[in-house]
């Protein structure tokens, strides 16, 4: 059996499995299940971890995603895309 040296710990001395996951969203006037599906939209098709993240709630809650199109990525800053329509 192995012996732990040393623990790491972010800023804030949690300590996460590294699989991020939606817990709340805010939609600012806009019902949060709006948000949600438009959310998943935009990510349908991407493998960053928090994109993974929005499509797994989105399928929990059995979200109806919309169609996307015109998407891009745009690297470090997130993604456009059209929306219905």
């Amino acid at each position: 059996i192995g012996t732990i040296t040393a623990a790491a710990f972010d800023k804030t001395g949690t300590l996460t499995e590294g699989k991020p996951q939606v817990t709340d969203i805010v939609g600012f006037g806009r019902p949060e299940a709006d948000v949600l599906r438009l959310a998943a939209a935009l990510e349908t098709g991407s493998n960053h971890p928090l994109a993974r993240a929005i499509l797994e709630r989105a399928a929990s809650d059995n979200a109806a995603v919309p169609q996307i199109t015109d998407a891009k990525a745009i690297g470090g800053k997130g993604i456009t895309g059209t929306v219905d329509g």
